[in-house]
Parts: structure tokens; C-alpha cells; sequence
């Protein structure tokens, strides 16, 4: 058989797009839920287990249920509930399933390279554009992570529609249009970056319509009128869009929307994003560089081929399918250094490596040609079987977390503290909150519950994941069958114990303090009760405490007076401290933790250590380092630590349960919020907080969080009760309070207290 017959041949391009398949993305089948995978698991159990009203739910509402988002895919929660009857929680199972969708996409892309090929290629156009797809490393997200499956099922439906649809206009077929149209409501079903296909199908039948002579009008017209059923089923879509979620658009709402959009321009012009989508290797991929090299060998040798090459009609379509492509994730824009967010350009990735596809097969040398497609695909090839294998990893890690936790529990009596936990690993995601850990301890993932032997104190929902609240994690390790704080080590693989017994005294009449220059070089030393004269000399870096022995369970914040000089508004204040026994925090530049300061002839700023987790991640804190402002013309002095009561309100819930996550939950009740401020000199009122729906005070830098505040209200006295009504928080979701005091003057004291969060279901 001639090598021509040989790649046509259904058999070959089979057993190419199986083999591919299996090396790159094979290994995932020992791989284990992650992240969202543990929710959405958990969701689609208690549908299973009798809530059916649920998936129903999905078909006239939010997809899962999920906060601070307006997803329409009821078809991806059927799919979900079909591999749970199939599988239970085998992840295995789950991951065939994602693998068989993949392989379905390569085969349709098989059929629709044909569509397009010419007939000088011999079938070096589809073979080229079948292998690159299957072996295209921004697919690892969407194939390795069962949270991406959305992407996989609805490429499917949209490429099944779009074939149809192509069959339907070169042969005038009612019945394939009709079986189009009902694939394109299933890809709609599936995920909302469906809706650009009417404009291709536009698009196919302007530039591809039997007579090529016609006038642009005529195409026009022609386009329009086979087009003309798309429109009507996407305008009934966006109807019943605002019907069940409100809006025409899908993505995230809320703070997340809000972050993601004041980030938007920055994304935009970030040249790495681009650069990514043809470059597709993680920074700390092994073969690197040399995948770098040998793809600009590629590009270079394929465009110096053909470049004299006239614009054909099959570039406008791509490029202009490409385009509409992009559209829909303009708002999610951006791929992490690790490939992050990869899978939202998993369809748009097909008009893209149908271009490349045809930028290569276009170079009129044949070996020329043979020699960049199989570099291309080689490297991608390994790159894609990298990232299979992280994702891979990083559920072994997700595992050991939860066999690791229920040996604690057979180990010994009481209840657990739990700092947080891993968040990601080299691009994929681990265990990303609190809900998520408790889930993996329960059923369906446990015979028996483990849930309730653990307190954690992860973010909760959008939060950094650094911060927690350290009055709760006090108060916790204060109770008899508590042990702990555990924390996390060397990636979720061990648990390790840290002491929690405090000193009785938090003096610190001789601190020792050194100015220091950017290259550690010591510039002078003075004593805790001096006052510091700051300069504008460049040398000057930061202020460095050290010898102490300090319990970080006994300091809350860093204290100190500054009189400024200048015109400069504000400075960012920051401490930052070492952990170089735990090799998972880095120690280069330590921890830091600071807040905007705005700046007054005299102040005392009030820097939050415990507020981040990792202030806790050691049993003694022996230094830590105060960054100078970048204009220095001031003098410090009263550098202290203090304890989070001398400076800022207690919140604590007053006669109201609340779980294991520190959350109150709100049913068709009230709640009641007591708030202690005696022991803060100088308050005379106090401002209490309450956050718009989904929004987190942490979520925001210092100088940026009233945009998160959604009602105020001032208190009049030191100690009061405030009674929260499940009735007056209309929308669902999450919602936080905090106190600060203030003075006389209304002027704010002091810092805000930890925040007690809320939950109306």
C-alpha cells in the first residue's frame, strides 16, 4: 500500500490516534479527583442517593450550585451522574470516560481535516492536523482534570453539529440538518462557548458555497438563510439564560468576577499568554529549552517555506473561526506559567492547529515538511505525557491526604487542628478549602465519616490562601480534646505536629535591631526603645529584629510609631519572616504580610502577623524583618509586638453552632454576633462590617476593601450583641462581618478583627 492510501485508511488513522492517546494522556487512569473533582463528586452522590429534585435543578438553574458563578450545563451534571451509577468513586472510571470523549474529539477532527483537504496533499493535511491535535499540550487540563470534562463534551456536540451542518449544505440534506441542529443544543447544554457556531456555519457558507463566482451578497444571503435555524435555537438559549440565571452571560459574578475583571487589560497585553499558546511547556517542563529551540526551528523553517504562499479560503475560515473562538474567553483570558487555565481554549485550540496544520504541510519541500511536523508533534508529544504525569502525581498526593488524616484519626482520641493544606503542585490543583478535605473524609469517598475529627481553617471560599482566622485557631487549641496545630509538609505527604504551648510573658524591652542594606550588610544596630532615623539613603533596605523566642501563638500583630516626612500619600507597610525548616515555604524572601498606610505626620501602624497561616508554622519565631518605604524620610520607634485584643475588637459567635469550617449557616433563622471591644483604650464607637454577597475583606488589598463592604452599621458600646436575620440576607451565598474601633473623632483604631462568616443556603 502506497504511503497516500496508507494514512487514509481509517485503520491507520485509528490505531495513530489511539497510540497518541494512550502515551500522552494514558497515565491518568491511576490518577485521583482534585480540587472541584471532590465537590462535584460529593454533589452528584447525594442526587444519586435519592435528591433527583437536584439534577433537576440543573436543568433550571446555576451548574452545581456553585457560588460566585452563572453556569448553564445540565448536560456535564447527566454525564457525572451516569459515571457515578458506573463507577461510584473509582476514579479510574471517570477518567476512561474523559479519554473516550477525548478520542471521539480526534476522530470527528479526522472527519473535518477530510472536509478540507486538498487533493495535492495525499492526506498529509489530516494526519498532520489529527496528531497535532491529539499531542497538543493545552489539552492536559481538560483530558487529566475531571473538572474539565465540560470542555470535552461540548467540543464533541460542536464538532458533530458542525460536520452535519457542512453535510447539510453541500448536499441539501434536510435530515442532517436537523440532526445538526439537535447536536448543537447539546453542545449548548454543555458549556456556554457553543454559541459562536451559527457564526462559523456563517462564515463556511460564505467562503465554501457551490458557486465561488456569486457576489458577496448573494454569499450573504445563501450564508444567512442555512444559518437562520442556528440563530433562532441561540436567541431561544440566551431567553431561557435570563429566565433560570439572570443574565446573558456565563462566568464568574461577585468578587471573583469583580478581581477577574480589574485584572482583564493586564491579562490582555500580557505577550507570555500568546507566547504560551504556541510555546505550550511549563516553565519547569524538563526538555524545556530544548522544546523552545526546536519549535522556533519549526515555525522559522515552515514560514521561510511559505511565504510567497497566496492567502487560501480554508486560512480566512480558520482564522476567522479562530477569532470567534476567542471571543467567549475573553474575560477568563491568561495561561499560567504552568499552563494554568488551559482548558478554556480546548475548542478554540482547533481552528488554531488546523492553521498550524496547514502552515506545515504547505512547505513545498517534502522532507522539509516531514521534518517540522514530527519535531512539532514529538515535543508536544512529551510535553502533554509532562503535564499527564503531574496530574497524575498531584492525585496520589490528594490520597495520601486523606489516608494520611484517617490514620490520625485511628491513632488517637479527640479532635484535630489541621493548618491549611497544599493548594497546588507545578500547575495542578490539590485540595483548594476546608469544605473540599472534610468531603474526602466522608462518604462516598469513606465507609464511615472522619469529618467531624477535624477542624480546619482553610480559606473558604475565594479568600488568598494564605489568611485564617487566629482568634478561632486560639480559641480551638484552648479546648481539652483538641490537638494540634498539624500542618502540612513536603506537599501533603506528611503531617506534622507543632507545639502549642505559650509563654506567660510577651515583653519586649530588648529587642535587638539592625538596619540592614540590600545585600545583608549590617548598617547599624540600636535597641528596641530607640528611635530610628530613616533617610533617603538608597542603602537602606529594611529593619531586622533578631534573638528573639517569640510563641507565635502569644503575637498577633507588629507594632510601631512613624513620623513621616514628604509629600507621599501612601507606602506599603510589610514584615516578613523566614521558615527555612519546612523546604515547602520558600526562604528567600520569607513570609511577608503588610497593608497601604496612609501617610500622617505621626502614626502608629499596626501590621497583621497571625492573620497568615504560616505565622503559625513554626514553634519559635527568632527574627523577622520590617521593609523600609522606597521613600525613606522618617523616624521609627515603640517597635512591639502585641496581642490581637489590645488593638482590635473579639468577634465571636454568641449562642450559635457552627462546623468544623468556622462557618454559621443560615437556614430560616437568626444567628447572634457578640462584639468585645473593652480592653481597647481610647474607642469610643465601633464599626461593624457586613460583606456584599460572595465577597471576602481579604480578598482585597488594605487600601481596596470597602468595595467588598456591603452594609455598615456603629455600635455605642464596648460589649454588644448583635442579632443577625436570615431574612435581611436575601441572596444566597456567603457573607462576612468584622469590627474595628474608632475614636472621638470617628477616626479608625487600632486594626479589624478576625471576620466571622456566614452561609444562607
Amino acid at each position: 500500500m502506497k504511503f497516500p492510501g496508507l494514512v487514509n485508511h481509517p485503520l491507520f488513522q485509528s490505531l495513530l490516534i489511539l497510540g497518541l492517546v494512550r502515551l500522552c494522556f494514558g497515565g491518568i487512569i491511576q490518577g485521583y479527583f482534585l480540587a472541584d473533582d471532590i465537590s462535584q463528586v460529593n454533589y452528584i452522590s447525594n442526587i444519586v442517593n435519592g435528591h433527583w429534585e437536584t439534577l433537576a435543578h440543573n436543568f433550571t438553574g446555576n451548574f452545581l450550585d456553585i457560588p460566585s458563578s452563572s453556569l448553564y450545563r445540565p448536560l456535564i451534571v447527566v454525564s457525572m451522574v451516569s459515571d457515578f451509577l458506573l463507577w461510584k468513586t473509582a476514579a479510574t472510571g471517570w477518567f476512561i470516560t474523559n479519554l473516550l470523549f477525548y478520542t471521539a474529539d480526534a476522530f470527528l477532527v479526522v472527519l473535518l481535516a477530510k472536509a478540507f483537504e486538498s487533493s495535492s496533499s495525499s492526506g498529509r493535511f489530516t494526519l498532520v492536523c489529527t496528531a497535532m491535535f491529539v499531542v497538543y499540550p493545552l489539552h492536559g487540563e481538560p483530558v487529566c482534570w475531571l473538572a474539565g470534562r465540560s470542555d470535552l463534551i461540548c467540543t464533541f456536540w460542536f464538532l458533530f453539529s458542525l460536520l452535519t451542518a457542512i453535510k447539510a449544505i453541500r448536499l441539501k440534506s434536510r435530515t442532517s440538518q436537523i440532526v445538526s441542529l439537535i447536536a448543537f443544543i447539546l453542545a449548548l447544554l454543555s458549556k456556554e462557548m457553543s454559541v459562536v457556531l451559527p457564526g462559523v456555519i456563517v462564515l463556511y457558507a460564505c467562503l465554501f458555497c457551490e458557486n465561488g463566482d456569486q457576489k458577496l451578497a448573494k454569499r450573504l444571503l445563501h450564508a444567512a438563510k442555512v444559518s437562520l435555524p442556528y440563530w433562532v435555537l441561540l436567541i431561544l438559549y440566551f431567553v431561557l439564560r435570563v429566565q433560570f440565571l439572570g443574565t446573558l452571560t456565563g462566568g464568574y459574578t461577585d468578587a471573583v468576577g469583580l478581581t477577574m475583571q480589574s485584572t482583564l487589560a493586564a491579562r490582555l497585553v500580557d505577550w507570555k499568554n500568546i507566547y504560551r499558546i504556541f510555546f505550550p511547556f511549563r516553565e519547569n517542563f524538563y526538555l524545556y529549552p530544548v522544546g523552545i529551540c526546536l519549535s522556533v526551528i519549526c515555525y522559522s523553517l515552515a514560514l521561510f517555506s511559505v511565504q510567497s504562499a497566496k492567502v487560501e479560503k480554508l486560512t480566512i475560515f480558520l482564522l476567522c473561526w479562530l477569532l470567534l473562538s476567542l471571543l467567549p474567553i475573553v474575560p477568563m483570558w491568561g495561561l499560567g506559567a504552568n499552563l494554568e487555565a488551559s482548558r478554556i481554549y480546548f475548542l478554540a485550540s482547533i481552528p488554531f492547529l488546523m492553521l498550524i496544520a496547514n502552515l506545515m504541510t504547505s512547505i513545498p519541500k517534502r522532507l522539509v515538511c516531514a521534518f517540522c511536523s514530527i519535531t512539532l508533534i514529538f515535543v508536544w508529544a512529551t510535553s502533554s505525557s509532562d503535564i499527564c504525569h503531574e496530574w497524575t502525581a498531584a492525585g496520589k498526593i490528594v490520597k495520601n491526604i486523606g489516608n494520611t488524616a484517617i490514620q490520625l484519626c485511628n491513632s488517637r482520641p479527640g479532635r484535630f487542628a489541621i493548618l491549611p493544606l497544599p493548594k497546588e503542585k507545578n500547575g495542578t490543583l490539590l485540595v483548594t478549602n476546608g469544605g473540599m478535605f472534610l468531603r474526602l473524609l466522608q462518604p462516598p469517598y469513606q465507609e464511615k465519616s472522619y469529618a467531624g475529627r477535624f477542624i480546619v481553617f482553610d480559606r473558604i471560599f475565594t479568600e488568598p490562601d494564605q489568611v485564617i482566622n487566629a482568634s478561632r485557631l486560639k480559641k480551638v487549641l484552648s479546648e481539652n480534646d483538641v490537638t494540634g496545630p498539624y500542618i502540612w509538609k513536603n506537599n501533603g505527604f506528611d503531617l506534622i505536629p507543632l507545639s502549642k504551648q505559650c509563654p506567660a510573658d510577651l515583653s519586649t524591652p530588648s529587642l535587638e535591631i539592625a538596619v540592614k542594606s540590600s545585600n545583608n550588610k549590617l548598617l547599624k544596630g540600636v535597641s528596641g526603645n530607640e528611635v530610628i532615623v530613616i533617610t533617603n539613603d538608597p542603602e537602606l533596605q529594611y529593619l531586622e529584629i533578631s534573638k528573639l523566642s517569640i510563641n507565635p501563638l502569644q503575637a498577633d500583630f507588629l507594632q510601631f510609631d512613624i513620623e513621616s516626612v514628604g509629600d507621599q500619600k501612601f507606602h506599603y507597610a510589610y514584615a516578613s519572616w523566614g521558615l527555612p525548616e519546612f523546604s515547602s515555604v520558600p526562604t528567600d524572601n520569607g513570609i511577608s504580610s503588610g497593608l497601604y498606610v496612609k501617610t500622617r505626620p505621626v502614626q502608629t501602624v499596626t501590621i497583621p502577623l497571625s492573620h497568615q497561616w504560616k505565622w503559625f508554622a513554626t514553634p519559635r519565631l527568632s527574627n523577622i524583618r520590617i521593609a523600609l518605604p522606597s521613600e525613606k524620610n522618617a523616624k521609627l520607634s515603640k517597635i512591639r509586638f502585641v496581642r490581637a485584643e489590645e488593638v482590635a475588637p473579639q468577634l465571636t459567635f454568641k449562642g450559635t453552632e457552627y462546623g468544623p469550617r468556622g462557618i454559621c449557616y443560615l437556614n430560616d433563622g437568626q444567628a447572634s454576633i457578640s462584639v468585645n471591644g473593652c480592653s481597647l483604650k481610647d474607642a469610643k464607637h465601633f464599626l461593624l462590617q457586613r460583606s456584599k454577597t460572595n465577597y471576602f475583606f481579604d480578598s482585597f488589598t488594605s487600601d481596596r476593601q470597602t468595595e467588598a463592604v456591603g452594609k455598615s452599621i456603629i455600635l455605642k458600646s464596648a460589649k454588644s450583641v448583635v442579632t443577625i436575620n436570615s431574612k435581611d440576607l436575601r441572596e444566597r451565598g456567603y457573607y462576612q462581618f468584622r469590627c474595628r474601633a474608632l475614636d472621638a473623632s470617628a477616626c479608625p483604631l487600632g486594626a479589624w478583627s478576625d471576620s466571622l462568616t456566614f452561609y444562607v443556603p
